[in-house]
């Protein structure tokens, strides 16, 4: 009899441990799922925030703004001619964002004008204005004597051709 009741206490034992073994084992399940949800959906916005914040940039726009931080210390050395074979020869401008797009043809128009090829200069600032038809120069770049007037030509013109 004693082997009875030790059978039936065993199987009850086993079985109370058995259900709470199961009910412990299907909650660690949900709740590993539940976190794996929870982290595919951090992971998920992590990656949404770190590309729609610009906190990267790709490579086209990276080398576009080397390239016009180099046309820009050429410049202000006095190398046009370096800057004018540094931007005029860029294609990676091209898929920039529309501000470095600007700021190229801008330097590039300068560039353009100082050394006395007006036409060129001109084309310049009427790329640039495709670009930002609501741009405009400083009060002291408007007053230039050459490249003043050349973009008052290019603006007359893309208001025309508007």
């Amino acid at each position: 009899m004693k082997q009875n009741v030790t059978a039936g206490w065993v199987p009850m034992i086993g079985t109370r441990i058995q259900q709470r073994l199961c009910a412990t084992f299907q909650l660690r399940q949900s709740l590993i799922s539940i976190m794996k949800g929870r982290s595919s959906l951090v992971l998920f916005l992590g990656a949404w925030l770190l590309g729609a914040g610009g906190c990267s940039t790709s490579p086209t726009q990276s080398a576009a703004r080397a390239t016009v931080d180099s046309a820009r210390a050429a410049y202000d050395s006095g190398d046009y001619g370096r800057t004018i074979a540094l931007l005029s020869h860029a294609k990676e401008i091209d898929g920039a964002d529309t501000d470095t797009q600007v700021a190229a043809h801008k330097l590039l128009a300068f560039s353009y004008c100082v050394t006395n090829r007006i036409t060129p200069c001109r084309a310049e600032f009427s790329k640039l204005l495709d670009l930002n038809p609501r741009f405009d120069l400083s009060p002291a770049e408007k007053g230039h004597p050459i490249w003043g007037p050349a973009f008052e030509f290019a603006r007359r013109r893309h208001a025309s051709s508007s």
